[in-house]
């Protein structure tokens, strides 16, 4: 599990993609932070899945990842797969549902570039959004 430092407070999430904003702020009034990566993959999860509101209603972006032939693995050694352009696909769509909202400008080019850098675990891409987002 990785830690995250806040306040007084303990908590433990499971790995997510781009969280809720309702679970956001819970976590800012909690101090230690897990981001269980050890939790076993279950597909249908929001680990690999998160939820956006754009011009046409709800939008679904779905990161792709390596699939391990039916062996139960953690999510922390889920490997991304980047055969398709994904990447592009979900910046596309974050940047056209939020780039006039209030504050996306500040903290656009950190997430975008966490894109950009193209980790090779699912785990450690949630965690590297997750970090941005608390530190925005």
């Amino acid at each position: 599990m990785t830690d995250l430092v806040l306040k007084d407070k303990t908590v433990i999430i499971s790995s997510q993609y781009l969280p809720l904003r309702e679970l956001l702020s819970a976590i800012i009034t909690s101090g230690r932070i897990y981001m269980d990566g050890d939790e076993l993959w279950r597909k249908q999860t929001l680990a690999n899945r998160t939820f956006i509101l754009g011009a046409n209603g709800e939008q679904t972006l779905s990161i792709p990842i390596q699939h391990t032939g039916g062996v139960k693995t953690p999510v922390k050694e889920m490997r991304i797969s980047y055969s398709q352009p994904w990447s592009r696909v979900h910046k596309g769509a974050l940047f056209s549902a939020y780039n006039t909202s209030p504050f996306f400008t500040f903290f656009r080019d950190e997430l975008f570039e966490i894109f950009d850098t193209q980790p090779e675990y699912l785990h450690e891409f949630n965690l590297a959004l997750f970090k941005c987002l608390l530190e925005s």
